[in-house]
């Protein structure tokens, strides 16, 4: 980009102001020889820009020359004799190469007059153009979009199920080759709905879910085929339309309007009968083919439970900061027996593996995953570094961050072979390990971020809301990889910023501090 270019100063006094009508920003080409020569000019910005003298006060207009030898954005305005713009001129003009007339009105950008005084007009020049490079912080393959985080997702047989954490219109439901998860394919059954849960089994797949396109809210539970992608029918569900000026009816079931109606969670026996929701206090259970509700249960002082997961015999409920188990009766009427998992602070979401003999929980407390067994809650093991990115920023593939000030929630799931994915919401990505717990690979996206920065004084340092990613300029970005870049340093923990704000400019300075600005709010 070139420097600035000074133009002839221009002597006005008030009473000039008062006949000037043009526009600021009137440029039109001139004669050079006739013009530009006649006129004392300065050539600067390696003879990119000549500039000439302003027109006599006499005039009904200050013009200015200038002259460029290709072509360039342009931008100009006008400054005092103390330095200060008082007066942008235009922004962002391209002109080829030539001369050029220019007028000033008088005015400065308040609409006022120019009071008295010498005026300088600048010319900024450059040839800055952009050219596309690729992503940082998403490693989808193909063009999957939604407006928040990576939701909420469950497995059956070769394939991996999510649904979309905030709708904003578009398809909500969607899947994924176990072989191939960074390709992200559309559930398409015209629905769009803010996805709370989904659960399945070897045939179906539900999803709870929210239409915030209706006024008050609807909250139902809608099915689809895993052989076919296509909406299951109940025998005992009722049909409705989901998602802006949608009009395709989907069998649905358990519909209740209302934000007091939400259903948190669900979970569905693979090897039983029942389908469970929790809605409010209340945990309810449904025949999972017919759709038809058939028991319910009232949470103990009406504490509603946020997540559920059930095994053969058992439905594990989280309530407040509990982890509950409620055995399941051959009639879908669910027990007490005051049995809990202990030793957690905090849990967020919970899954039961494939064989139904752990209960494992992702604890916000110390930003661990815990496992149990389903027989005697004892603790069988814990992965993750204690306490997470509190205090320690930099990314490790065995840290986690739960929670954050974003859209979805973290949660949980494993696959037929005990292989488990993890999804940490203040991370936006999705970390699978293998049975043994070894860690094999990840999806990372970034949903709509607040704030997308680079590090004014050091651009391999880029941020997207407090994730901070370290861009290798040598190697090429490659959509459905992570070339080029990596997640280096996760500032969720204590900055203490809202889902509005994140990081907004970011610098390091020579004392070698780096200083960033955060806000709360658009």
């Amino acid at each position: 980009m070139s420097a600035y270019t000074l133009i002839k100063k221009l002597c006005f006094t008030g009473l000039l102001f008062t006949s000037f009508s043009l526009l600021a920003q009137q440029v039109k080409k001139i004669d050079c020889c006739k013009d530009i020569n006649a006129k004392a000019t300065i050539i600067i910005n390696d003879n990119s820009v000549s500039v000439g003298t302003g027109t006599a006060a006499s005039t009904a207009n200050a013009s200015f020359n200038f002259e460029l030898t290709g072509s360039v954005n342009t931008s100009a305005g006008v400054y005092n004799t103390d330095g200060n713009l008082v007066r942008t001129l235009w922004g962002g003009v391209r002109y080829d190469a030539g001369c050029y007339l220019g007028q000033w009105d008088g005015l400065l950008d308040d609409g006022t007059q120019a009071p008295y005084g010498n005026y300088t007009v600048k010319v900024l020049t450059n040839n800055v153009q952009y050219t596309w490079e690729g992503v940082i912080g998403n490693n989808i393959k193909n063009g999957y979009h939604q407006f928040g985080g990576w939701g909420p997702m469950t497995f059956s047989g070769s394939y991996g199920y999510l649904g979309d954490s905030f709708a904003e219109g578009g398809i909500s439901l969607h899947y994924f080759s176990i072989s191939d998860p960074q390709t992200i394919n559309g559930v398409d059954i015209g629905l769009s709905a803010i996805i709370t849960s989904v659960a399945a089994d070897d045939k179906l797949v539900y999803w709870a879910c929210g239409n915030q396109y209706e006024t008050p809210q609807g909250n139902f539970i809608v099915a689809t085929k895993i052989s076919d992608n296509t909406n299951f029918v109940f025998t005992s569900g009722i049909n409705h339309a989901s998602g802006r000026g949608a009009t395709t009816q989907n069998s649905v079931i358990g519909y209740a309007t209302g934000g007091q109606n939400t259903i948190n969670s669900i979970a569905v026996q693979r090897n039983g009968n029942y389908l469970f929701g929790a809605r409010g206090d209340t945990l309810i259970s449904y025949d999972k083919t017919s759709g038809s509700r058939v028991k319910q249960f009232i949470l103990p002082d009406h504490v509603g439970a946020s997540r559920l997961a059930a095994d053969n015999s058992a439905l594990w409920a989280i309530v407040g900061t509990h982890v509950r188990k409620y055995m399941i009766a051959s009639d879908g009427s669910l027990s007490d027996p005051g049995i809990e998992l202990s030793g957690l602070l905090a849990p967020v979401s919970l899954a039961v593996n494939s064989d139904n003999s752990l209960i494992s929980v992702c604890d916000n407390g110390t930003s661990q995953v815990k496992s149990y067994s389903v027989t005697n809650t004892s603790l069988a093991w814990t992965l993750g570094q204690l306490n997470g990115y509190v205090g320690a920023p930099a990314y490790a593939d065995d840290k986690f961050a739960f929670t954050a000030e974003n859209y979805g929630n973290s949660n949980i799931a494993y696959q037929s072979d005990n292989s488990f994915w993890v999804h940490c919401t203040g991370e936006y990505r999705v970390k699978c390990f293998n049975p043994d717990r070894s860690y094999k690979r990840f999806i990372a996206y970034v949903p709509s971020s607040r704030s997308s920065v680079a590090n004014v004084n050091n651009p391999t340092r880029v941020f997207a809301d407090e994730l901070e990613f370290e861009r290798d300029y040598s190697k090429t970005l490659t959509q459905g990889t992570d070339n080029g870049w990596k997640l280096k340093n996760v500032w969720t923990p204590g900055t203490d910023l809202d889902i509005y704000g994140k990081f907004k400019n970011i610098a390091t300075l020579s004392n070698g501090h780096t200083y960033a600005i955060g806000s709360n709010g658009n």
